[in-house]
């Protein structure tokens, strides 16, 4: 197995941002397989648009931060949820789910550590690319084939050569470049 070195100028860490690191990442792991499925509309039983009444109700531990009931928009947690998967709640909605590890494929197969090549094969003209706020990276920004899912979009975020992360969701909150901040 090899390994790509990855430079995050804008990694997260507690829904916030901090400082440049390096991490490994395994590129193109398989899914784990007790993983939710992820969607354009969410993970598993968790979609967008959900209250978090509708939340709890499909994953019964679900848990919204103090930010989230204080300021309006902050992340919720769930052990049911794999690590490296983030839910951001705006105004006591579900506004979209964020992948930061490997192995949680995207729809269609797309995974973080993969290259940017690879999600233009993958997603084809779907994909518009735009410059990164924060890095010589990107945002890969993917459209859905569906017509029921057409409000929906992919978001991958890239160093210029791979994928960071990912988030699914509507816009505006999947167009957000800073989560909550």
């Amino acid at each position: 197995m090899w390994f790509a070195l990855v430079a995050c100028a804008a990694c997260k860490k507690d829904g916030g941002r901090q400082a440049a690191s390096v991490v490994y990442i395994p590129p193109q792991m398989p899914p784990t397989g007790n993983s939710p499925h992820v969607s354009y509309r969410g993970i598993g039983a968790l979609h967008v648009g959900m209250t978090v009444p509708e939340a709890r109700n499909a994953i019964p531990q679900f848990e919204v931060s103090e930010d989230a009931l204080k300021v309006g928009c902050g992340y919720a947690t769930a052990p049911e949820l794999p690590a490296g998967v983030s839910v951001m709640v705006e105004n006591g909605i579900v506004a979209r789910v964020e992948v930061d590890t490997t192995g949680i494929p995207a729809p269609e197969g797309a995974l973080v550590g993969d290259t940017e090549q690879r999600v233009k094969g993958l997603y084809g003209n779907r994909v518009t690319v735009s410059p990164h706020k924060y890095t010589d990276g990107h945002y890969l920004t993917v459209r859905p084939t569906s017509l029921a899912d057409s409000a929906y979009r992919i978001v991958f975020e890239t160093d210029g050569r791979r994928v960071l992360e990912y988030r699914v969701g509507k816009p505006p909150q999947v167009n957000y470049v800073e989560g909550c901040s």
